[in-house]
């Protein structure tokens, strides 16, 4: 069976999801699946690397945000590298006018440098980025003649000079169902936990947090962005229990 060592360049994969679904609510469970359904093999590695706030350049919410999906993805099986976000200030071209851009350090070498290390165990390589700062890593692999897929939201966003080293691109866009959970499916779940719970009772808490399904983000925060459409959709409707505390049902 084919190794497979599946390597995710965070920050260039939020960017992605942020443009192509408009939100930042893709099941992380369902692109592993992906990954190892389409390459039919076996992940070995699974490696998310994640820019994290050392020097207070967020807000308190998106530490939050960023916590909530370490823990999403630590429950998906994921191995999370994390390294310092920084801040730098640019000058527009146009005007003249600074402003201050929040990066990340250090990913770029530590990708390439756990992917060489990785040469022993791994048949396949599967980097998510569509970034050209891993040219050197992809002639790497290439010597030491190792299959390497890119995978990213569409094909168009893979340069040439990238394209001649990898053996596919897997487009994410093409699987938007099976990755990104819809209204349809959040309406369905909150179904099935009105009739497993006595009464229809869900509570609105209970139902983000802790309601097990795998079709449903496991980020809270992406479940209530959910249940919040659901609502203005006037499909669901929240109110407060008898108990005081804020529940949710169908309409």
């Amino acid at each position: 069976m084919t190794n497979v060592s599946v390597l995710i360049e965070g920050r260039n994969f939020y960017a992605g999801c942020i443009r192509w679904t408009r939100q930042f609510n893709v099941d992380m469970l369902a692109l592993r699946d992906l990954i190892q359904q389409q390459t039919g093999g076996k992940i070995v590695n699974l490696v998310y690397y994640l820019g994290t706030d050392s020097a207070g350049v967020l807000t308190d919410a998106s530490n939050d945000r960023i916590e909530s999906f370490v823990d999403t993805l630590q429950g998906a099986g994921y191995t999370v590298c994390s390294f310092p976000l920084k801040t730098k200030q640019q000058s527009c071209h146009a005007c003249g006018a600074q402003r201050t851009e929040i990066v990340e350090k250090q990913v770029d070498s530590a990708i390439s440098v756990a992917a060489m290390q990785m040469l022993d165990q791994t048949d396949l390589y599967v980097l998510v980025t569509n970034d050209t700062d891993q040219l050197p890593l992809l002639r790497a692999l290439r010597s030491e003649n190792k299959r390497v897929w890119i995978c990213t939201w569409q094909q168009s966003l893979v340069s040439n000079a990238m394209l001649g080293y990898v053996e596919r691109v897997l487009a994410l866009e093409e699987y938007r169902e099976q990755l990104i959970p819809s209204i349809e499916t959040m309406r369905t779940e909150l179904e099935s936990a009105q009739r497993h719970f006595s009464g229809g009772y869900v509570g609105v808490l209970y139902f983000i947090r802790n309601w097990k399904s795998d079709k449903l983000p496991m980020a809270p925060a992406d479940r209530s962005a959910l249940l919040d459409i659901l609502v203005k959709n006037g499909l669901a409707v929240y109110y407060t229990a008898q108990d005081g505390f804020a529940a949710v049902r169908l309409l």
